[in-house]
């Protein structure tokens, strides 16, 4: 899961963490693509209702 946040200089910051491995993430351009992939990960994300409607209908198809 990535995250971001702005340091007090005001230089943004990005987290990653998997299985076994954690990276902290300074270079501004690398930061920036976490950032923007992220968001495109929230857009496109469902809302809690929508997420158990899918898993019903997933549940109820097999």
């Amino acid at each position: 899961m990535p995250l971001g946040a702005e340091a007090p200089d005001h230089r943004w910051l990005g987290y990653t963490e998997g299985q076994r491995s954690s990276n902290l993430i300074s270079t501004p351009k690398d930061v920036s693509v976490l950032l923007q992939r992220y968001g495109k990960l929230r857009s496109q994300a469902h809302d809690c209702r929508a997420t158990v409607s899918l898993l019903e209908q997933m549940r109820g198809a097999l």
